[in-house]
């Protein structure tokens, strides 16, 4: 083959290169939503289709008198340029793809598979931080324990495939009753935990009143027969002076009084007012989700 023959052929090589270092760039993009990394990773690829038309005129334009070692080195630079960049695009998309599943791990890790909802690892993981958070901050918390009201004899009645059911549908309502930046978890069992950031005082009962409504308002139907009504009892502290075990557990006390008192209901202590309870207030009612 003439040298001339032997450089186009290297540089169309070189532009076979850059060409399938794009496959992998389109994969990412179809993974990457809609941002400044999304829009990095198109300008990316419009770069390495800008080379690709410069290797093309390369190719044409490449004066074959010149001397021939000058020719071959330009033609090596240029090669060795695309798997440059081939390379770093299959890197790039392998690094995306372990992060991705990295992150979706981490995220299996700390969620309930029934619920969806955050699991007990991660609440515990996450309380202890609540009561510095809100003394750096200046603004009170509050720690939440929901308890579904005999939730054991619906397993035992219906079957668990009911009380799996129900427990979704009593996960589904809290996380619509919630706020955004409240940590909601799956306790364990038919108990639900929660911590609310900046919620306390008179704010705390009628918040885990509209908890305890958005509950009372599920209905369960199971195979034929009729609907089965659900209730919580909730028992809420804002205390801050205490750790976090400590509040957990308080919380934990205040539920058992709101269940001993009959269930469905609610019972708080702030540290501004002391303990308080109410029973179902029908004028409470959910935001809608």
């Amino acid at each position: 083959m003439p040298p001339t023959d032997q450089i186009t052929a290297v540089l169309v090589v070189g532009v076979i290169i850059l060409t399938g270092s794009l496959a992998p760039i389109y994969r990412v993009l179809k993974a990457t939503e809609d941002g400044r990394l999304r829009r990095a990773w198109v300008g990316l690829g419009l770069m390495i289709g800008g080379f690709v038309v410069g290797y093309g005129v390369v190719a044409a334009t490449l004066p074959r008198s010149a001397d021939p070692v000058l020719l071959t080195g330009v033609c090596v630079v240029l090669v060795s340029g695309s798997v440059f960049v081939w390379v770093v695009a299959r890197l790039a998309e392998w690094t995306a793809t372990e992060v991705a599943r990295l992150t979706l791990r981490e995220a299996e890790a700390i969620t309930d598979p029934l619920t969806g909802l955050h699991n007990r690892r991660y609440f515990d993981e996450r309380l202890p931080e609540a009561p510095l958070i809100s003394a750096l901050s200046g603004h009170a918390m509050s720690v939440s324990i929901i308890d579904v009201s005999r939730f054991k004899a619906v397993n035992y009645t219906f079957g668990h495939p009911a009380g799996y059911q129900l427990l979704v549908l009593v996960a589904d309502a809290l996380r619509c009753a919630t706020r955004n930046g409240d940590v909601l978890a799956r306790y364990g069992g038919e108990e639900f935990a929660l911590f609310a950031p900046g919620l306390a005082g008179r704010e705390l009962l009628p918040y885990c009143e509209r908890l305890r409504a958005a509950v009372s308002a599920v209905r369960v139907t199971i195979g034929a027969g009729d609907p089965l009504a659900v209730t919580v009892s909730i028992g809420a502290t804002d205390r801050q002076d205490e750790d976090a075990g400590a509040l957990l557990a308080w919380a934990d006390a205040l539920l058992f009084k709101a269940k001993d008192a009959g269930r469905n209901r609610v019972v708080v202590d702030t540290a501004a007012s002391g303990p308080s309870a109410a029973p179902a207030d029908p004028g409470v009612r959910a935001r809608v989700c």
